[in-house]
């Protein structure tokens, strides 16, 4: 909602806002990260160690299970000497939901015990000391554990969780905590006056990690309005980037497969952009039916083309032979691509 004065009401604190910016307001929200990743060929260099390693935990097929998995590559800055657009780091996201899934009753709720802590009395090192670090130092101690994991009581539970937090102690002075499954310092970088701040903290927790655990209850407010501002210059950019889908990342994408139609031979071009327009037909979809005059476009436009999978198809194959085609008249560009693309979806929805 946009405000209509400097202040919305009291809930908001008497902060003021500028002319032009948008106030949200909501009780709860989520969010999830998008990465881009590029699939390995062959095995991680360390995963036939991590395999042989002995060990309890996992059971023998969840480990076969992982070793099997696919691995990728994503861009991701190094912990230290980062240079941006070089750096890469190896993910193993396939076979951390693997791992997750294999825990015990006892690993998942000494880990929601943990979070909890993090978003209490660690909030202000969550950046720092996250949910990642913390479910590794639980796989760490669980490995050679065997009844401790098996049997849910609150005894064990309360075991496990002062295993993890001594570890995590002495992995926070040392600033040396092992990544699970490749030889990798996850601290590395780590500020030492920090790390030294936090494990003095997490040793206070650890004298008494019911009374933290009460810390977390006793600041939900489950019903409690909250507010956001977005300032309008970010407002402006976010309807810059809607009105104008030449910036978006898919835009890039097919461009780029395209410039490289000279040197490629025709069957990759072609393969390349088949899997791209796959994925970006609804996208295109959306951008005509928001764009174009409403009396144009049929009510009933994504049962034309989506549900159908022949149908999509098909249509994917002609998007590809028309691009292709512009590609050699020399007739696309990155200006003009999306609007290529918009009336070809229009010229083929009005011809149904």
């Amino acid at each position: 909602m946009k405000p209509k004065s400097n202040n919305i009401d009291d809930n908001t604190n008497g902060d003021e806002f500028n002319k032009g910016d948008v106030i949200l307001k909501y009780k709860s929200k989520s969010s999830k990260d998008f990465i881009p990743a590029f699939p390995l060929a062959g095995k991680p260099r360390f995963l036939d160690e991590w395999k042989q390693r002995k060990r309890v935990w996992p059971p023998e097929h969840v480990v076969d299970d992982i070793y099997n998995s696919e691995f990728f590559v994503v861009a991701k800055p190094a912990l230290t000497k980062q240079e941006r657009k070089k750096d890469f780091c190896l993910a193993y996201n396939n076979g951390e939901i693997k791992l997750a899934r294999a825990m015990t009753s006892v690993q998942k709720k000494v880990v929601l015990i943990l979070k909890a802590i993090k978003k209490s009395l660690l909030k202000d090192y969550s950046e720092i000391l996250t949910t990642f670090h913390w479910k590794t130092a639980v796989y760490w101690n669980s490995e050679t554990l065997n009844s401790l994991l098996i049997v849910d009581t609150e005894d064990n539970v309360f075991k496990l969780l002062i295993k993890v937090l001594d570890y995590m102690i002495n992995c926070l002075r040392s600033r040396e905590l092992q990544h699970f499954f490749i030889p990798s310092n996850l601290f590395a970088g780590m500020n030492e006056n920090t790390s030294i701040e936090i494990a003095n903290k997490i040793t206070e927790i650890r004298e008494n990690p019911i009374k933290a655990l009460n810390v977390f209850f006793a600041g939900q407010t489950f019903d409690e309005i909250k507010y956001e501002t977005i300032p309008a210059e970010k407002v402006a950019e976010f309807r810059k980037a809607y009105n104008d889908p030449s910036e978006s990342s898919k835009i890039d994408i097919i461009m780029a497969i395209l410039k490289r139609f000279s040197s490629e031979s025709k069957e990759k071009v072609r393969a390349a952009l088949h899997d791209v327009l796959t994925d970006a037909l609804p996208f295109f979809i959306e951008e005509m039916a928001r764009r174009r005059d409403k009396s144009q476009v049929n009510s009933a436009l994504e049962q034309l083309i989506l549900p159908n999978q022949i149908r999509k198809e098909s249509f994917t194959d002609m998007v590809v032979d028309h691009l292709l085609d512009k590609v050699r008249e020399k007739e696309v560009n990155d200006k003009n691509i999306a609007q290529i693309f918009l009336n070809l979806i229009l010229e083929k929805v009005l011809n149904q």
